[in-house]
């Protein structure tokens, strides 16, 4: 047995999990100087007897290292279970009281401190996108309930336009690996048809692609969009020990449920479309698709509209015409940029011009001098 065969069976019932616990163990092996960690495993073997010990003490000593490194809890805990389950895959004893009595794990506690952002806030972050694909991004998260991951992986063909509200087959690449329906509302629509183009005739294209054609990854778009957080204003931490920010991308599903719960949408719903369901859902729960298309339509539509909805109070009204005059600003800075440039292409032009017909003047009068000296 061996390290990839480790990951191949978490693969089948996770694939994200395969492809983090890779980069895990592979981290581990090295942080104890060995070049795999199929190389730990055999060192530990080689131990006979003392083999169980002395795993215990390599495990105890990488949480050690964890929590020097100041990870967060959940995050050593994660980190504890995947060394474990590798270990043990390689038949490798590690009795549960034993273990549990030598390495001692943080308590897990909340370290992280984010919220839902509002809806002006998510107007604001949205009037900073650089782009239409970012800008279309975050309609599409903030409208759908749907992970960066699995928009990433949306082709058009997952989108049905004549449906009403707009309708998206999301997996079955999704976290649970089941496919669920999701919907977004009129304004990100607009927003997905514009930026799609003639491409929207294309339902094998993926929906998001980088500039050069290629389709765009996960991480990228992440750190894109937590660039246009930043540039925002709204790049900070709730605590000075927070280990996350108190908005990322992944805020935009809080949005999503946060919206439709103060909306009063049914928890089951709301719970349905982000793709999250219990053993007793699974059961019993059985919704159609056009109720989940018409609680969206009732419910959705209003709660998650973002940029179209009236400022209600002064404060708002003040962000609200901020954000408009930034992204005029904006739009009008990039026209004089690009009447900047075809000026001086005009110009280059035309000193080229100019350049030409002194050339061909001078060609013509030594013509005519060569013709005046034969006479």
């Amino acid at each position: 047995m061996t390290y990839q065969e480790y990951l191949n069976q978490l693969e089948r019932r996770s694939p994200e999990t395969s492809r983090t616990w890779k980069t895990v163990l592979m981290k581990w092996a090295k942080d104890l100087g060995y070049d795999s960690p199929d190389s730990v495993a055999a060192e530990i073997k080689s131990k006979g007897d003392e083999a169980t010990s002395y795993a215990i003490q390599i495990i105890n000593k990488s949480v050690g290292l964890y929590v020097e490194r100041k990870l967060a809890s959940k995050t050593v805990s994660s980190y504890f279970y995947a060394i474990r389950g590798f270990l043990q895959f390689e038949d490798i004893e590690l009795p549960a009281d034993k273990l549990n009595s030598k390495v001692k794990r943080p308590r897990i506690c909340i370290e992280s401190y984010d919220r839902a952002p509002t809806t002006e806030e998510v107007r604001r972050i949205i009037s900073h996108a650089p782009g239409a694909r970012l800008k279309t991004l975050i309609y599409l998260l903030a409208t759908s309930g749907m992970r960066v991951g699995e928009a990433v992986n949306l082709k058009v063909g997952n989108i049905d336009f004549e449906s009403k509200p707009t309708k998206i087959m999301v997996g079955p690449f999704t976290k649970t690996r089941q496919q669920r329906i999701a919907f977004i509302t009129e304004e990100a629509t607009n927003a997905l048809k514009d930026y799609l183009g003639d491409r929207i005739r294309d339902p094998n294209s993926q929906v998001f692609l980088r500039p050069d054609g290629q389709p765009v990854t996960k991480t990228a778009l992440r750190k894109q969009v937590m660039r246009v957080i930043e540039k925002a204003g709204l790049m900070r931490k709730r605590t000075e020990d927070s280990y996350t920010n108190e908005l990322h991308v992944h805020c935009f599903r809080k949005f999503f449920k946060t919206r439709l719960t103060n909306a009063q949408m049914p928890d089951a719903i709301v719970e349905l479309l982000l793709g999250h369901m219990n053993q007793n859902d699974r059961s019993y729960l059985r919704v159609t698709e056009d109720e989940l298309a018409d609680a969206y339509t009732k419910i959705g539509e209003g709660a998650l509209t973002i940029s179209s909805v009236e400022p209600k109070d002064l404060r708002e009204i003040v962000e609200w015409t901020k954000n408009q005059t930034e992204a005029r600003d904006q739009d009008l800075e990039k026209l004089r940029r690009e009447n900047a440039e075809l000026r001086g292409i005009i110009q280059e032009t035309r000193d080229r011009s100019e350049h030409l017909e002194k050339k061909i003047a001078n060609v013509l009068a030594y013509i005519e001098k060569v013709r005046g000296s034969e006479h």
